[in-house]
C-alpha cells in the first residue's frame, strides 16, 4: 500500500537485515547473555510482535525501514537467547529431539498462520490485520512472561554458567 515498488521493498528488507546484523554483532562483542535472559527474551519477542502492528501503521517507506530494523534486531536477540538457553537447559541426550521438536513447531506455525491471516485480511483489511495481530501477539507474549514459572530459570540458578553442564 505504500506504492514504493521493488526498490522500496529492498530498502525495507535491507534495513531489517541491518538490524539483525547489528544485534548479532552486539551479542558477539558482549560475549554473554543479559543478566535476566528469559525476561530479555520475552521483551524482545513482544517488541518484535508489536513491530507487526508497526507495519500496519506506517505511512512511508522510511517508517517501514525503522520498523523492520527494530523488529529484526529484536528477533535476532530472542533467537540468540533462545538457542543459548536450549543448549544450557536441555540435557545433552535430549538436545537433538528437543531442537527438532522446537523447529518443527516453529515451522509448522508459518503455513497455519498464513492460512488464517489471508481470510482475515480479506475481511478486515491488511493494515487492520497487521495492527491487531501485532497487538495481540505482543500482549500475549507479555502476559505469558508473568505466568508462574515462566521466568524460573532466572531465579533458580539453572542458568548459572559456573554450574556443570547437564
Amino acid at each position: 500500500e505504500l506504492h514504493g515498488g521493488p526498490t522500496a521493498l529492498g530498502l525495507v528488507f535491507g534495513a531489517g537485515g541491518l538490524g539483525s546484523v547489528a544485534a548479532a554483532l552486539f551479542f558477539g562483542q558482549r560475549g554473554t547473555l543479559p543478566r535476566r535472559p528469559v525476561t530479555a527474551l520475552y521483551l524482545a519477542w513482544a517488541i518484535a510482535m508489536f513491530g507487526t502492528a508497526g507495519f500496519g501503521l506506517v505511512t512511508g517507506v522510511w517508517q517501514a525501514m525503522l520498523v523492520a530494523l527494530a523488529t529484526e534486531a529484536c528477533i535476532t536477540v530472542l533467537v540468540v537467547i533462545w538457542f543459548t538457553l536450549v543448549q544450557r537447559l536441555v540435557p545433552r541426550d535430549l538436545l537433538g529431539r528437543v531442537t527438532s521438536l522446537d523447529w518443527m513447531i516453529s515451522i509448522a506455525g508459518v503455513p497455519l498462520s498464513f492460512a488464517i491471516v489471508g481470510p482475515v485480511a480479506s475481511a478486515i483489511g491488511a493494515r487492520t490485520t497487521l495492527v491487531l495481530a501485532g497487538i495481540l501477539g505482543g500482549g500475549i507474549t507479555l502476559a505469558v512472561m508473568f505466568l508462574p514459572g515462566a521466568r524460573d530459570p532466572e531465579r533458580d540458578g539453572s542458568l548459572d554458567t559456573t554450574a556443570p553442564a547437564p
